[in-house]
């Protein structure tokens, strides 16, 4: 429930974190002048003094979890690990806590009031439309919250929100700082151009290469799938045989079969494998003579040379007719050919749409480029040469698109004033984290 009440208290959005989660592992040696030593056996960490326990921490990383599925699903997984996870909710609270502390240095204050209209005006304690106190006992019982603990949480809220909507205050966007993004954004050229395209009609591939291509890349012509039992057996007299048996475990967890067969593992019959296994992958066990770590995998056989042969002549086809059309394009570039072919005014979008390039980064060259430099950009049909005509220019602003940039520039200035004085406190303040509870060493 505090997660809702928060969505709009956040310092940084979802986005800002995943940019700075590559950052976030120096946390302990660039913030603050505090130590990593520790605080109390039940805290976190804390901040100038302010605590931050287990049940604080816990209820960010669940909301900071919820948001990351709600917002990626599970391609989060991909780009943040559980620790990742973790630092960026202890980032969170320790920003929360830098602010609050300054608060009360300062002495700035909400009044009781100002927490009865805030709470009152949550829908979720609203029956008819109007504040139900009854319902407000009831809800915050059900989230193991009281009063008094939830009315806190808010008021530290409406603090935040207080102190950071005046720090991040920018009073203006500038007539020039609006044209320029425009013009940088949405500012548009006429190109000159020449596509060489794929031709794979005159190109051929012999038997030599086709083989040869086969035997590289056997791996990515496999067939059905089977899937297969084996195990690992480590005599116990063995010296180190734990460590080997752990290894092999651990290998057999991550699905590194290749790095098994190190271990000489033997195939074993289904029916005895799934009697001992169950719906298990992996299955551990030992008796007075040998460790045994039994596993399943799926292998495969690759397809006949012969089933293939024709998939492999059209890429093979495909990568020389690309090679020629390079080649074509480079030599007109070095000629200084001619270009006969051009194009109205385009936007990047718009430029995007007509060649299709395969690297977007192109798209950005091409506006970036000298009038009457020529550049190769690799297409989806081949190559195209391309020559910037005129200078980037706006043909025309549309109210809508300006609006949006107007907001956009002011809530880039409004963040950077933030992040500067979140910098200013963290540089000043004295930080210590109890890394054995959060276990980040794992």
């Amino acid at each position: 429930m505090l997660s809702k009440i928060r969505n709009n208290l956040r310092t940084f959005s979802i986005f800002l974190w995943v940019v700075a989660a590559s950052f976030v592992g120096t946390i302990f040696l660039v913030w603050g002048k505090g130590s990593i030593s520790g605080p109390s056996a039940n805290e976190v960490a804390t901040v100038n003094g302010l605590g931050i326990n287990l049940v604080e921490f816990n209820r960010e990383y669940n909301r900071v979890l919820e948001e990351l599925k709600q917002q990626y699903g599970n391609q989060y997984r991909k780009f943040l690990t559980d620790k990742d996870i973790k630092l960026l909710a202890l980032r969170n609270l320790i920003r929360r806590k830098l602010i609050l502390s300054e608060t009360e240095k300062e002495g700035i204050r909400v009044s009781d009031w100002a927490v009865a209209k805030e709470i009152e005006s949550m829908p979720i304690f609203q029956k008819n439309g109007k504040f139900d106190v009854n319902l407000y006992k009831k809800v915050l019982a059900a989230n193991h919250l009281t009063p008094e603990q939830f009315e806190s949480e808010i008021r530290d809220d409406l603090l935040v929100s207080k102190v950071t909507s005046v720090v991040g205050y920018s009073p203006s966007v500038t007539k020039f700082e609006l044209n320029k993004l425009y013009k940088e954004m949405f500012g548009k050229r006429k190109f000159k151009f020449k596509l060489f395209g794929l031709n794979t009609d005159n190109v051929t591939v012999s038997e030599d290469e086709l083989k040869s291509y086969y035997e590289k890349h056997k791996s990515e012509f496999a067939g059905n799938a089977t899937e297969k039992y084996f195990v690992v057996e480590i005599p116990v007299s063995e010296s180190g045989a734990t460590e080997k048996a752990a290894k092999a475990f651990k290998l057999a967890k991550s699905g590194d079969f290749s790095a098994l067969n190190g271990f000489n593992p033997k195939e074993v019959p289904p029916g005895k494998a799934k009697k001992l296994m169950g719906d298990k992958a992996v299955y551990f066990t030992k008796d007075s003579k040998f460790f045994y770590v039994y596993y399943r995998a799926k292998t495969s056989e690759s397809l006949p040379f012969e089933k293939v042969k024709s998939q492999i002549e059209k890429v093979l086809k495909e990568q020389k007719a690309f090679e020629v059309a390079k080649k074509l394009a480079e030599n007109f570039v070095k000629s200084n050919g001619a270009l006969e072919n051009a194009t109205d005014f385009l936007d990047r979008e718009e430029f995007a749409k007509k060649f299709k390039p395969v690297n977007p980064a192109d798209v950005e060259r091409a506006f970036t480029a000298k009038v009457g430099e020529k550049l190769i950009v690799p297409v989806v049909d081949g190559f195209v040469v391309v020559s910037p005509e005129t200078e980037i220019t706006v043909t025309q602003v549309e109210p809508k698109k300006e609006e949006q940039l107007r907001a956009y520039i002011l809530a880039v200035k409004r963040k950077s004033n933030e992040v500067n004085f979140l910098n200013l406190l963290q540089q000043k303040a004295t930080i210590k984290i109890n890394k054995e509870l959060l276990r980040l060493q794992q």
